[in-house]
């Protein structure tokens, strides 16, 4: 079959995507991906040749599919040149369930890909990248302490680069060295090479995860398990596991729908006592 694949808007989005693609490549399928316009510099990390036919903003005149599949937010991209449409949330389950009810002998492998540069600036063995960005309208979900985990970081003996939207990296400068206006593909290659990788539930988190990094994702109102990368390299650190602290029936807001998760006035910290040391003291567990 000849397949158009549609993704989210966001690079997280993007990679959640990426089992479901690769399902499809196993089973002998072609399969093209058009991204929506917001995720037009993130769509370079699909743009493996062994995996995808060609990734477009748009469906090229004149070509036919027998099944597209989208999000809400790429329908519009997909056009009207396709047998039939199939909606699926964002989540990689729902890609490949989706998948697996319209397209024959699809298999259901939790296999995260991305691509990167292969040249290029890369990371020393003992480079730690920290990825401290998010979305606007998700601020919420920032680690506010990572300027004191770095410094933890370095007091350890690893060096320390910050890496992300340049306007994010500033309350981080000069103290620590910045990457912030590198290419999706070239920050790609610093992930990779990275010893570890740390970030809150973002886009470069998930690419890191994809990439084989050994990542830490460390989570607040935002709910690990349904957004953390079940892949054996990434590791969640949130408020429940590493704390002894009282948690509230509102955590974490995003499961439990008790309270809107982008309410920017929650009476509850979820990160307050996630401190430094004891964000610092998991990763040097699972590294030693």
């Amino acid at each position: 079959m000849r397949i158009l694949f549609g993704t989210g808007e966001g690079l997280g989005n993007i990679v959640q995507s990426t089992p479901a693609i690769w399902n499809m490549k196993q089973a002998g399928h072609q399969v093209d991906v058009v991204c929506t316009a917001t995720s037009t510099g993130a769509s370079a990390i699909l743009s493996d040749p062994f995996v995808v036919n060609g990734v477009m903003p748009g469906v090229p005149y004149g070509r036919s599919y027998d099944v597209a599949f989208s999000t809400d937010y790429c329908l519009h991209q997909v056009g009207t040149r396709v047998k039939r449409k199939e909606v699926y949330e964002p989540e990689w389950e729902y890609n490949v369930r989706a998948a697996q009810e319209n397209v024959p002998g699809i298999g259901s492998e939790a296999h995260f890909w991305a691509y990167s540069s292969d040249g290029g600036v890369k990371c020393d063995e003992n480079t730690v990248v920290i990825c401290p960005g998010c979305k606007p309208d998700f601020s919420i979900k920032r680690y506010p302490y990572y300027f004191r985990l770095a410094e933890l970081l370095e007091k350890a003996g690893y060096k320390v680069l910050f890496s992300g939207h340049a306007k994010e990296l500033d309350e981080y400068r000069p103290r620590f060295f910045c990457a912030g206006n590198t290419g999706i593909l070239e920050t790609g290659r610093l992930l990779k090479t990275a010893k570890i990788v740390i970030a809150n539930d973002n886009g470069l988190m998930h690419y890191a995860a994809a990439l084989g990094a050994k990542t830490f994702g460390v989570f607040g109102p935002s709910s690990q398990k349904k957004n953390l990368p079940p892949t054996v390299n990434c590791i969640g650190i949130n408020l429940i596991q590493k704390t002894k602290d009282k948690v509230p029936e509102c955590f974490p807001c995003q499961e439990t729908k008790l309270m809107s998760w982008l309410n920017k006035t929650c009476e509850y910290e979820c990160y307050t006592p996630l401190t430094p040391q004891l964000v610092f003291d998991e990763i040097q567990k699972e590294l030693n």
